[in-house]
């Protein structure tokens, strides 16, 4: 009967402590019917951050014009980016922010992006930029994996 309760008890609170875990994880399942999951473009507007599409984001590209910041971390980047985009991971934004500005006017349109439409590090960074100073800040919510998909020009290390 001894093994029978310390049984029940260990179950009971392996359970809870997996019902705890799963509920603070950003990768839990779901047991409301909720999905956490993040939409950079709905994040955006809220944040009122204009967004562009893959479209917009290749005639930007094409036009010379705009200058592309990748928010991903740097291993991810120099496996593959947006040809020419400078890498500005969200944690990195104050330490990077003097030598950007030092090379990319304010005025100069900034156009951020990172894995694609569940990635918010792009909306953290278009933020910051925009609390810097740029006046023309825009998060391509589809991302590098859009782009990659859609075989517009790259570049890796």
């Amino acid at each position: 009967m001894m093994y029978l309760r310390q049984t029940a008890l260990i179950v009971l609170l392996g359970w809870m402590f997996g019902f705890l875990f799963n509920q603070f994880s950003p990768s839990g399942i779901s047991i409301t019917g909720h999905n956490p999951v993040t939409n950079v473009k709905e994040e955006a507007a809220q944040a009122n951050l204009p967004t562009i599409s893959l479209d917009q984001a290749y005639s930007e590209f094409a036009s010379g014009a705009v200058v592309f910041v990748d928010a991903r971390p740097p291993d991810l980047f120099s496996e593959g980016r947006i040809e020419g985009a400078f890498n500005m991971p969200e944690h990195t934004v104050a330490a990077q922010l003097p030598e950007f500005r030092h090379i990319i006017p304010t005025a100069v349109p900034v156009v951020v992006y990172c894995d694609g439409q569940d990635c918010v590090s792009s909306l953290t960074v278009a933020r910051e930029l925009a609390e810097a100073g740029y006046r023309d800040v825009r998060v391509f919510y589809g991302g590098w994996n859009e782009w990659m998909g859609a075989g517009y020009p790259i570049e890796w290390d």
